[in-house]
């Protein structure tokens, strides 16, 4: 792939060893590497499962801001050069993400060779709508933060192959690590290579609201469903803990507790992000500009012997209420894909299918249509984010609820995360099933989508569910949190 300013060099290994693992040796090859990113189809997904992405040391970074954005660019010396305008940050973006455009891939390889990862925080929405914001300030944290990486190795699972592209960038460092990364793909995964848990331990998590604060939240959002001012609303507590350990620890011990098709390890160097999330927010492909969005609504257990897997599908299949909730989303995701596609375009490819993940059934919709000409990311995300799912229906008066009975700003928790590709196509997740680790403390977040026949008890016991096994990835032995 040659782009006006890029020139692509890639090296191919087969049969290389688990990209988790080689993430592990690379931290442990280059230990002062600049924001290490996977994105990783973890779990053997057979729908969603084909490519997992890795990389350390953007040439460049962009954090976007409620008033600012601040961009750092490396230089072949590796010394940093920041500038700061006050600028939008998908606008600011957009710009960067022009920058090192390169020509749009034609064959069926990667769909990431180079490009920005990083994340977009729920809360940059009420910047794209301020009326859906809350009247609190926003803390003086990203809300868009990415990293240009022209360095990446990208794992196809289907072939068992990994690849590793560096692209020429004028100005920028050559990603010389791509070459030393070669031999330790090759080398054979030992269970050295593997995350060791410690033995779980009791652990204080607290709860700013706890049991009580959280139904009487489910409560008032009924009230507003009653009163027809939303149809479904999205209401989530957070949890904090205690968190002194190794970034990537974190990570992998997500991994093995809730392997899920779009995880995601994203190290900023002031915080660190672990995500197990099973939900695509967007793709795109630039070949012929088709977009997807996949909701989840309606979550069963996998369960062991194909019998039981069987009774809880059809369980799920069976449930008024999960249905009514995914229906909702679907009407809402046709709207927001309506407002960036070509007429007649936008489709329902699937309402209802149950998919199957490491310890969970998920019924989901596939959402799909053609992307008017013209339209560039900015565009794309200033009409769908935040993604419907983790809002409600219809989602601004969602969002404004939503602001209004929690107790804290959601920062990533269902936000994105995820990759933008230099020739064009992009990929993100809905950042649910995520850990972010800050300053010795980790804070995580589960929700529930409350419809008119809600229970209280029952809506904050599957937010319980939700987010145990992030409490075992913590290492904690209860599941029970304190409130304060």
């Amino acid at each position: 792939m040659v782009g006006a300013n890029h020139v692509e060099r890639a090296i191919v290994v087969e049969d290389p060893c688990p990209p988790h693992v080689l993430m592990r040796r690379l931290l442990a090859a280059f230990p002062e590497a600049r924001r290490p990113f996977l994105l990783e189809s973890a779990g053997d997904h057979p729908v969603d499962g084909r490519w997992s992405f890795l990389g350390i040391d953007p040439h460049r970074t962009l954090r976007g801001y409620s008033d600012r954005a601040e961009s750092t660019r490396f230089g072949p010396d590796g010394a940093a050069r920041r500038t700061t305008a006050r600028q939008h940050p998908l606008d600011a973006f957009a710009a960067a993400l022009a920058e090192t455009a390169t020509t749009t891939p034609s064959d069926d390889g990667p769909p990431f060779r180079g490009g920005a990862v990083g994340a977009l925080a729920y809360d940059l929405g009420e910047l794209i709508e301020p009326t859906a914001g809350s009247p609190e300030p926003f803390a003086d944290q990203p809300l868009l933060d990415m990293g240009f990486y022209s360095g990446v190795i990208a794992y196809d699972h289907a072939s068992d192959v990994a690849l590793a592209f560096a692209t020429e960038t004028p100005g920028a460092p050559d990603p010389i690590w791509i070459r030393d990364a070669a031999p330790l793909m090759a080398r054979p995964s030992t269970t050295a290579d593997e995350y060791a848990a410690p033995p779980p331990v009791d652990m204080p998590i607290s709860s700013a609201v706890g049991p009580e604060g959280y139904m009487k939240a489910v409560r008032a959002a009924k009230e507003y469903i009653a009163a027809g001012d939303v149809y479904q609303v999205n209401v989530a507590q957070e949890f904090l803990a205690p968190h002194a350990g190794a970034p990537f620890d974190l990570y992998a011990a997500l991994r093995h507790a809730n392997p899920a098709p779009f995880a995601a390890f994203l190290d900023m160097g002031d915080r660190a992000i672990a995500s197990s999330s099973p939900e695509r927010f967007l793709r795109y492909d630039p070949r012929n500009r088709r977009i997807e969005t996949k909701p989840i609504k309606g979550t069963r257990p996998r369960g062991g012997p194909e019998g039981e897997q069987a009774f809880y599908k059809a369980e799920l299949l069976a449930s008024a209420k999960d249905a009514a909730e995914l229906v909702m989303i679907v009407d809402l995701e046709r709207n927001d894909l309506g407002r960036i596609c070509e007429y007649g375009s936008v489709r329902v490819r699937a309402l209802r299918e149950v998919e199957k993940f490491a310890t969970v059934q998920h019924t989901v919709a596939t959402i799909e249509g053609r992307v008017r000409e013209g339209v560039d990311v900015s565009d794309i995300l200033r009409a769908t984010f935040p993604g419907g799912s983790i809002t409600g229906a219809p989602k601004i008066r969602a969002m404004q609820v939503i602001a209004e009975l929690e107790t804290a700003r959601r920062g990533i928790y269902t936000g994105s995360l995820g990759y933008f590709d230099a020739g064009g196509a992009f990929d993100l997740n809905i950042a649910i099933r995520t850990i972010v680790a800050r300053d010795g403390q980790a804070s995580l977040w589960a929700g529930s989508g409350i419809v008119a026949d809600s229970d209280p008890e029952e809506e904050y016991h599957e937010t319980m569910g939700k987010a145990s096994p992030l409490f075992a990835a913590l290492g904690a032995r209860e599941c029970i949190p304190m409130s304060g």
